[in-house]
């Protein structure tokens, strides 16, 4: 999986992504933090980090600062969603187009000089989906501020990825910690030495990457992204730290025919 060193306000969410033959499984967790500088800061456990684009078949992921110049992400996306730019095209659109339209959009949010509340701040986002007529979905990371795109998973990529907070995932997944390898070098061990005994361990235990089956149906798929972000949030629960993952789980799959929801926070 793709990862970029986290700062703290990246540190509140869990994302997961499954791309399988017939679709794009995204699943978020809902904690949100709000800094209040000397006053302390809050935690919220309602944030809705996954938007559709309208009704195209793409699907937003964020993590990061919840909130820019007032406005949370939700809001952009919905913004740029209505409004009407070229990359939205009714009946022509790329997966590639849209996400550069839109981190060209949001990221005007971030260079306002009225904003008294950008510097400093980080977000990065994905978007899932679909360009028209295509049946292999595709998905594309941005960061900001500046804007910079880059393609995380092709049409023809199967895989499982994860951002944000995700050490207790990753321990399952591979057999052992993400710390393992720096440990092993720092009691001694020669760095050669140390990947060769951990890629044995994870030859033995590692429970994703030599059990799971990359073309499972998505119904499946989404299960398993809705086990992970558990996995990480419950352990969030019972450690002695301030909890960074935390329930309820929103589920997306996104298809060729559109974004179908298993799970989403109501808003009612």
């Amino acid at each position: 999986p793709f990862r970029q060193p986290m700062t703290q306000e990246q540190r509140m969410t869990t994302i997961v992504t499954f791309k399988v033959s017939d679709g794009i499984v995204m699943g978020a967790d809902s904690a949100m933090t709000t800094n209040k500088g000397k006053l302390g800061s809050n935690r919220y456990d309602s944030y809705h980090k996954l938007n559709p684009i309208g009704d195209y078949p793409l699907v937003t992921a964020m993590w990061g600062a919840g909130y820019i110049n007032g406005r949370n992400v939700g809001s952009l996306v919905h913004e740029y969603s209505r409004s009407g730019r070229k990359a939205l095209g009714k009946d022509k659109w790329t997966a590639e187009g849209v996400a550069n339209d839109l981190a060209e959009f949001i990221d005007q949010h971030f260079q306002r000089k009225d904003c008294d509340t950008c510097p400093g701040k980080h977000l990065e986002m994905l978007v899932s989906g679909y360009s028209s007529g295509a049946y292999q979905g595709e998905q594309w990371h941005l960061q900001f501020p500046g804007g910079k795109v880059q393609r995380r998973q092709g049409p023809d990529d199967l895989a499982l990825s994860w951002d944000g907070v995700t050490e207790d995932i990753r321990t399952l997944w591979w057999g052992h910690h993400p710390r393992l390898h720096s440990v092993l070098t720092k009691h001694g061990m020669e760095s050669e030495k140390a990947q060769e005994a951990v890629r044995e361990l994870e030859n033995e235990t590692a429970w994703g990457p030599q059990r799971v089956d990359f073309s499972m149906p998505v119904q499946d798929a989404a299960e398993l992204v809705a086990f992970l972000i558990q996995v990480q949030a419950t352990a969030e629960r019972f450690k002695p730290t301030p909890i960074r993952t935390a329930p309820p789980i929103d589920l997306a799959v996104v298809r060729y025919d559109g974004v179908h929801w298993i799970r989403r926070k109501s808003i009612d």
